[in-house]
């Protein structure tokens, strides 16, 4: 096997390794920059994702501020069309942030595979770097 061949290979397998494990993030800011955020409650139905979410920031029951964490699993969706043209990904994971009843902050990002848990991280690691929920942080 020549020496070039050999260089394509191995750029072949570090593009199919990489390539296509980090979907972009979403990000959508509708008034967060007008806030400073000093409290936060965290509202998810799953527990680890809470206990994820625990890591990065701190969190207070009573608290106008509520970030919302949705994982949407897309092979539990009942949508014919789905079904039948399957999906080039899995599902996705949303962060939402809320001051009353209106959103200020939302992001989300697809994912592949069975488990969303370090899609929701890398969601919940770009969020902190906001100035505004620098008093939150852990």
């Amino acid at each position: 096997m020549s020496y070039i061949k050999m260089i394509h290979i191995i750029i072949g397998i570090i593009f199919t390794f990489t390539g296509c494990l980090e979907y972009p993030i979403y990000k959508e800011k509708t008034g967060i920059s007008e806030q400073n955020i000093s409290c936060l409650k965290i509202i998810t139905l799953e527990d680890s994702d809470l206990i994820i979410a625990r890591k990065y920031l701190k969190a207070s029951e009573n608290c106008k501020y509520e970030l919302v964490l949705t994982p949407h699993i897309i092979h539990d969706c009942q949508n014919p069309q789905v079904k039948s043209l399957g999906s080039d990904i899995d599902g996705y994971v949303s962060l939402k942030l809320y001051s009353g009843n209106r959103s200020i902050f939302r992001s989300q990002t697809d994912f592949k595979g069975e488990d969303h848990s370090s899609h929701l991280e890398r969601l919940l690691e770009d969020f902190i770097l906001l100035d505004e929920v620098k008093e939150i942080k852990r």
